[in-house]
């Protein structure tokens, strides 16, 4: 994936890479529990296969624009972690740099409507 994300930058379009990476990349992207410690969505390996898109140039758009606050995108329904906000973050969308300086407002989760299903994402400002 990495040499693909490369490729498609280098091309200099406009270009979102949006998706579930099913990775974790920092402590603030998950929810302090050990009971992830062996998952492989915060193993040093994955992590560093994220990081690895972001050093090519990526930007991650939601941490851009909330460099601080935990945003998580998913919350394992078989506990209670909503209730807890005990989350992770594994959905992304990352931008090239031509679209970095566009960037006004990065989604959300709306995490009322992760409650029910269908899940889904909210643009910022929106409800």
């Amino acid at each position: 994936m990495t040499q693909h994300a490369a490729e498609l930058l280098a091309s200099g379009h406009p270009i979102v890479l949006a998706g579930d990476y099913n990775v974790a990349p920092t402590p603030m992207d998950i929810y302090v529990s050990s009971s992830w410690n062996d998952n492989a969505l915060i193993q040093p390996e994955v992590r560093a296969g994220f990081e690895k898109l972001l050093e090519q140039g990526w930007t991650d758009s939601v941490r851009k624009q909330h460099p601080v606050a935990p945003m998580y995108s998913f919350w394992d329904y078989r506990r209670p972690s909503m209730e807890r906000d005990a989350g992770l973050r594994l959905d992304y969308l990352l931008v090239s740099k031509s679209l970095e300086a566009r960037l006004r407002c990065a989604v959300w989760i709306a995490r009322y409507v992760r409650w029910r299903a269908p899940a889904t994402t909210r643009r910022c400002g929106s409800t």
